[in-house]
């Protein structure tokens, strides 16, 4: 059997490799490894602070849920699993669910050079401070900000965060919906646009829409645009967005008398 240990780091998971695909049974394994913390810390939900031992994830079954593009109930079996398995223990209560990795340091032991040596390495340009801050799932191990609302939106490190936050009218609340929002936020920042208050964006982005299939449509349309905004689809347009030709008016051009002309006489026309 192999032994040893490759190098793993966790920014893989804002890659959108690593997001774009329903994951599976394996990947959503390494998921929450990935994501559990590597050491002692807290995180802070509803204005209270939490503990969070290492080899320990903090995130709700709907936030796996959205993460994983899997039912809640799938989430739930799985878990179920691993826990069967002596994989893990899990806790949920009415602020999130502690998912604690059993034997953690036989996935994340010291070998040639310890997490926390690593770490301080890259502090050196700066990614030491990141490392700190890192948000696993909906894990926000920073203290609480004083800044309101604006402030928590700031925090969110991935795409499917932001939109998991949203409260998406229930004639809206699709997966393409989901899906297409992410990629909205995914363009919108690699064209250095990126929402101040990206919560605050995606609903005021809702509200010009009525049917859930045209915001797939009109995000697709202006991605392909390279468009700053997104808009629905204009009355009469076809799925690519062009417009329908006007037929032919009636009465003078259709019917007009081109035998008269070079005669010396003014053309007639049949009027309809």
């Amino acid at each position: 059997m192999a032994v040893g240990y490759i190098k793993l780091y966790r920014k893989i998971q804002s890659n959108d490799l690593w997001r774009k695909e329903t994951f599976n049974y394996a990947s959503a394994w390494i998921d929450l490894l990935l994501s559990a913390n590597w050491q002692d810390g807290h995180f802070y939900k509803r204005n209270i602070r939490h503990e969070q031992k290492r080899g320990q994830v903090a995130i709700s079954i709907k936030g796996l849920a959205d993460r994983w593009k899997w039912s809640q109930g799938k989430v739930k079996r799985f878990l179920d699993n691993l826990k069967t398995g002596e994989q893990i223990e899990y806790q949920t209560t009415n602020v999130t669910t502690i998912i604690t990795i059993l034997n953690y340091d036989q996935y994340q032991g010291d070998g040639d050079q310890t997490e926390s040596q690593t770490e301080s390495k890259r502090g050196t340009n700066g990614e030491q401070t990141e490392s700190k801050r890192r948000a696993n799932g909906d894990n926000i191990r920073i203290e609480e900000s004083k800044e309101g609302e604006k402030g928590k939106e700031r925090k969110k490190t991935t795409d499917e965060d932001i939109v998991a936050e949203i409260d998406i009218p229930t004639n809206l609340d699709t997966s393409e919906v989901r899906n297409a929002l992410i990629d909205w936020l995914a363009y919108k920042r690699g064209r250095g646009e990126t929402y101040k208050q990206p919560v605050r964006g995606l609903k005021m982005l809702l509200k010009k829409f009525t049917e859930p299939e045209q915001i797939p449509q009109a995000v697709e349309e202006s991605i392909g645009n390279n468009w700053a905004g997104c808009f629905p689809p204009k009355q009469g347009s076809n799925k690519n967005g062009s417009h329908k030709s006007e037929e032919t008016p009636p009465g003078l051009i259709r019917n007009f008398d081109w035998g008269s002309v070079g005669k010396g006489r003014l053309p007639e026309t049949k009027a309809e």
